[in-house]
């Protein structure tokens, strides 16, 4: 059975470990973006004015192509940013919560692996069953800052996706 100080070491190790993967599923998002509105700039604006239908429609459909291309993987990355944040922030209520509690009371099964059929994120695998299930309590708490940068984030995409293809088209 694992000590109380054994337990909440290991709340702080997966808290250590998903702070930095929340951090850098973020920055991967944003830096995806950044670079997608440096390219979209150079393909638009480096277009003359002259430029015939074939070369309009190459552009407009690279503009839009890699488009797509970015919004899903900075959906990919927002997802599993999505999926860190709340496993931090369940990391952080357990540590809370078994502050407080006497070592006796710590039930040694809840850290057991649960069976996932979840292909997609490693968490469901690796983690025992008292975070996974903090953790869906979480996905309906404090969601409003995180769901309201990510809609801006989509419609500046969708903006320079359009404002790119207006240019290649009307230029």
């Amino acid at each position: 059975k694992p000590s109380k100080e054994q337990v909440l070491k290991y709340f702080s190790d997966v808290c250590s470990h998903y702070a930095a993967y929340h951090n850098h599923k973020e920055s991967s998002a944003w830096v995806a973006a950044a670079l997608y509105i440096g390219v979209v700039i150079q393909v638009a604006t480096s277009m003359t004015a002259n430029a015939d239908i074939l070369e309009r429609i190459i552009r407009g459909g690279s503009i839009l192509l890699l488009g797509v291309s970015v919004v899903l993987y900075m959906a990919a990355q927002l997802g599993a940013r999505e999926r860190a944040a709340n496993c931090l922030a369940a990391c952080r209520a357990l540590h809370t919560e078994y502050l407080s509690i006497a070592e006796s009371e710590i039930d040694v099964n809840l850290f057991k692996l649960s069976a996932s059929n979840n292909s997609i994120f490693h968490l469901d695998h690796t983690l025992p069953k008292i975070i996974l299930d903090k953790e869906i309590e979480f996905q309906s708490k404090g969601q409003g800052t995180r769901v309201t940068l990510e809609k801006c984030l989509y419609f500046s995409l969708a903006s320079v996706i359009v404002a790119g293809l207006i240019v290649v088209i009307f230029r």
